[in-house]
């Protein structure tokens, strides 16, 4: 036994098994935050895609749900999960108005406000129940189509 403590190999050991998993926690934790910011930077693209699609396609409300949902399935990369995203869209005629807003994409030269509310879970795969980090990310475009 006395040996074994006065052994440098023996004490390299022991010091690297008490400092690996804090290394290894603080890894975990640098990489799902990595994961959430790559995951903000999706959703903002997500939401700029959309207000272009509304624009060229001159959809002005019909399906809008599906296809916000289907430019969210492909901005994802697997970052996130659909049904972590709740989207919205109001209209009006005036900025002043947006704040009580008409729901759906509206009209001709309405103002539109995006809204994209998400849920973000920390280590969805390694516990039951996650934290979760609410973000909102809001775009205002009007209403009136690329030429």
């Amino acid at each position: 036994m006395k040996k074994f403590i006065q052994d440098s190999e023996s004490s390299v050991l022991v010091e690297f098994a008490l400092v690996a998993p804090l290394f290894i926690i603080l890894l975990c934790i640098t990489l799902e935050s990595a994961r959430v910011q790559v995951a903000r930077l999706l959703l903002q693209r997500a939401i700029y895609d959309l207000a272009y699609r509304l624009k060229v396609d001159n959809n002005r409300g019909s399906d809008f749900e599906g296809l916000a949902k289907k430019v969210i399935e492909l901005r994802r990369n697997n970052f996130f999960l659909v049904e972590e995203v709740k989207v919205e869209a109001f209209s009006s005629k005036t900025l002043n108005e947006i704040l009580a807003p008409v729901d759906g994409v509206g009209g001709p030269s309405d103002i539109v406000l995006l809204r994209f509310t998400a849920n973000f879970g920390l280590f969805n795969n390694l516990v039951d129940n996650p934290k979760k980090i609410k973000e909102v990310f809001e775009y205002y475009y009007i209403n009136e189509p690329l030429v």
